[in-house]
């Protein structure tokens, strides 16, 4: 058993501490071993099996999966959404809409 240090798991997962650190607070992140009250360390098993959990398959491709997704019937499951960690959806043949950006005005210098 070996312990890495937040930069060394975030380097490992390639993300930066501060998503790291996110991850923790949300409860989403890997178990943590209390060093001192300021220093975090993980278990190198934890820190790789919470790497292998954020596996996802690249577009048009398929991890291997234990579980099947079940759809109703007459109606297939996206093949990228039917994992372990997310609910199983319906495929409609339409791409998700993306949120647009806001961009903010800025204040102007009075002159």
């Amino acid at each position: 058993m070996q312990l890495w240090s937040k930069k060394e798991l975030a380097k490992r997962a390639d993300i930066s501490t501060r998503t790291l650190d996110r991850e923790i607070a949300r409860g989403k992140g890997p178990a943590v071993v209390h060093i001192s009250e300021r220093r975090i360390a993980f278990i190198d098993e934890d820190g790789e099996r919470w790497i292998r959990s954020r596996r996802r398959a690249a577009p048009g491709q398929e991890l291997p999966s234990t579980t099947t997704a079940i759809a109703p019937p007459g109606q297939e499951v996206h093949p990228i959404r039917a994992c372990a960690s997310n609910p199983p959806l319906v495929a409609t043949g339409e791409e998700p809409r993306r949120t647009p950006r806001v961009r903010r005005a800025r204040a102007k210098a009075p002159r």
